[in-house]
């Protein structure tokens, strides 16, 4: 009797653990394709199955559609990159240093190619075109780095090493919208290595650096006020 619980135990691990390296081949699959100019919208569920040598229906199985399987390569990258984010708030430097050690990691995060497709294309969508658990999972970590930036300006509010400009909340909903947009705005025909349409002397990065350093010079410090 044993000896067949362990068989079936052992059955069922192995049926695990091909729907789980099918699941892998499909988002990989997926990523290949949606990078591709126009990829998203070009490409078709029986395409992403052909190229993870999976049935269409096997796709379905796993996602219920194109959106779903752009959401879940997004979250994983927002998983991974959310990482560089742990260290910001350790105690011992001022919130003022904290909100640039966020902003590096945030145009770090935001800046790669693979981050801005996903995003781009999770924008243009509907929300009720995604999984609400997904959609969810994505709030929750797009909240989480608002948290991480809201704490750190109120730390640099506390010390005086930032101005109080506005509560910590409404100051972080600024600054993460103001940094989204002007990414957007700059990597939409370039990557940030090319230099700029209108600017050929400038590069994206050159344009990020010089961004960053007004940003942080807008909040620095007290307000005569203060």
């Amino acid at each position: 009797m044993n000896c067949v619980i362990v068989c079936l135990m052992e059955q069922m691990s192995r049926v695990e653990r091909k729907k789980q390296a099918a699941r892998t081949r499909i988002l990989a699959a997926a990523e290949e394709l949606f990078l591709r100019e126009d990829g998203y919208a070009k490409t078709t569920i029986h395409e992403i199955a052909e190229r993870a040598d999976v049935s269409t229906g096997a796709v379905y199985m796993h996602f219920a559609g194109k959106p779903d399987v752009m959401a879940v390569l997004l979250n994983q990258i927002m998983t991974a990159y959310s990482r560089d984010f742990s260290g910001i708030t350790e105690e011992g430097t001022s919130g003022f240093h904290r909100v640039g050690t966020f902003i590096d990691c945030f145009f770090q995060t935001i800046s790669q190619p693979r981050f801005l497709t996903y995003l781009h294309t999770i924008e243009r969508l509907d929300p009720g075109e995604i999984n609400p658990e997904l959609a969810a999972a994505l709030k929750e970590k797009g909240m989480k780095f608002h948290s991480i930036l809201r704490e750190a300006i109120a730390a640099g509010q506390a010390d005086g090493s930032i101005k109080k400009l506005g509560t910590p909340e409404l100051m972080a909903f600024i600054l993460l919208h103001v940094i989204r947009s002007f990414i957007r705005d700059i990597t939409t025909h370039n990557s940030l290595s090319e230099p700029l349409g209108h600017f050929p002397q400038f590069s994206g990065e050159m344009a990020l650096r010089l961004f960053k350093e007004m940003l942080l010079a807008s909040i620095g410090g007290k307000t005569e006020s203060d």
